[in-house]
């Protein structure tokens, strides 16, 4: 219907007279325009407030609501007969206080049932704003990072440049950041760094086409001072390690860890809120637990956090994390790693067939798992070989063979010729190894 409001931003088109008529006849929800001052509405200074039951204006932007000669019933009455715009909420920051005004809408973030952060809707200077040395990506810094360390840190990843590319095309944020009543960023540290790197180029006038005050002011939402720390993290936790948005797995595996071992979170709770099933968890935590030891064990080590990969792929193995319970295994495991010994992650999975053969374990020890590996390999040629590994699947398939499956393949010409022409490729390998043989005993003599 005519002057119904779509999902879509409405289009840059003069309003006329018949659109605000169309909403007020029969109309079945909200209009597009401002039934004050006709400006269409938008996420911006006309972004649509009500619908109120009583005041001039059933629907009005937020323009309008603000004037101080409109009375709603959201607004406050001076001594005067005026209104005006509810609340200076005082906020213990860097900045002084910031009015809610126009921008004031309440957000509430569910959590739990029992819980959920409320908050703000401002529009602050984007200077306004400090990073969050507690974010999970800076745990395995030694000391707490300043502003400008933390800002640097987090540009010099890879998606960082990207995710500004982004924000550039857009001129803005799709995405509001998440800040506490100290005006740190909780949620929203890289969109704030790549604003900042913005407001800095348009300012000495690098960005063509951009005002140079487009991205000095930042909408956020501002959560009240009694939100508590522990419904902050499961927030964070339901975006970025169960959610959309997900952390690399160390910083995935240290918010659980923390969520678990520092507020008490269930593996029960964590399958309702994260859905992260319980095996999984305790694999997380116990990873995440080791990785911790190894840091106390070689503190000189500042590459510490990126050994949790091994210990996640010791607790995906059953026969691993079987061995690395016996004693002192988890203390050769620890020194494997930092000796290098074991150069990767991925090469864990390797483990469990050198720790069968006494000699490729010591070769561990004294070389690296690589040469243990390959002195194995030699012996069995389907540890390093595809090939010969998938003809020993074959094989192994055809031993299991049912004789129903034997009767049913019979009865079928598809299914014979499949079987067939395994068999003939199999007889001309064994031809062609035996002339190699030959030829290779006649080069010798």
């Amino acid at each position: 219907m005519a002057g119904e409001q779509s999902g879509t931003l409405p289009s840059p088109t003069p309003i006329t007279s018949e659109d605000v008529r169309a909403w007020q006849i029969g109309s079945k929800g909200p209009p597009t325009v401002c039934l004050c001052c006709g400006t269409k509405f938008d996420d911006g200074p006309h972004k649509l407030r009500g619908p109120y039951n009583s005041g001039p204006y059933i629907y009005v932007c937020d323009g309008c609501w603000s004037k101080p000669f409109l009375f709603f019933p959201d607004k406050e009455i001076t001594e005067d007969g005026l209104t005006k715009v509810p609340r200076i909420v005082e906020l213990e920051s860097r900045k002084t206080a910031v009015e809610f005004s126009a921008l004031g809408s309440t957000v509430r973030l569910f959590v739990t049932p029992e819980a959920a952060l409320d908050g703000q809707i401002v529009e602050i200077e984007l200077n306004g704003l400090s990073l969050d040395s507690n974010n999970v990506r800076f745990r395995d810094r030694k000391r707490a990072l300043e502003d400008h360390e933390l800002e640097e840190v987090i540009w010099s990843e890879p998606t960082t440049k990207n995710l500004m590319r982004e924000i550039l095309a857009s001129r803005g944020l799709s995405e509001m950041p998440i800040v506490d009543s100290r005006m740190v960023v909780r949620e929203g540290n890289r969109r704030t760094v790549c604003l900042r790197r913005l407001s800095k180029l348009a300012h000495e006038e690098k960005l063509v086409g951009v005002r140079p005050d487009t991205f000095d002011k930042v909408r956020i939402i501002v959560l009240r001072p009694d939100v508590k720390e522990t419904e902050i993290a499961l927030y964070l936790a339901r975006i970025h390690v169960g959610g959309k948005r997900q952390w690399m797995a160390v910083n995935k595996a240290a918010h659980v860890f923390e969520l678990h071992s520092r507020d008490g979170m269930s593996f029960e709770q964590m399958w309702k809120f994260l859905s992260i099933n319980r095996s999984m968890a305790e694999r997380m935590i116990n990873a995440y637990r080791d990785t911790l030891h190894y840091r106390e064990k070689y503190p000189d080590e500042k590459g510490w956090a990126g050994k949790y990969s091994y210990f996640d792929e010791m607790y995906k193995n059953v026969e691993l994390r079987e061995w690395i319970q016996r004693k002192r295994n988890k203390k050769r495991l620890m020194d494997w790693i930092y000796r290098e010994r074991i150069r990767k992650g991925a090469d864990i999975r390797k483990l469990p067939v050198v720790l069968t053969d006494k000699y490729a374990t010591q070769l561990l020890s004294k070389s690296n798992l690589d040469k243990a590996y390959s002195y194995l390999a030699k012996k069995d040629p389907r540890l390093a070989d595809e090939f010969y590994r998938r003809i020993s699947e074959v094989t192994n398939e055809i031993r299991k063979l049912k004789a129903k499956q034997v009767l049913l393949a019979a009865e079928d010409p598809n299914r014979i010729s499949i079987v067939e022409s395994l068999s003939q490729s199999a007889i001309r390998l064994n031809k062609s190894l035996e002339n190699a043989r030959k030829s290779s005993t006649g080069k010798r003599r």
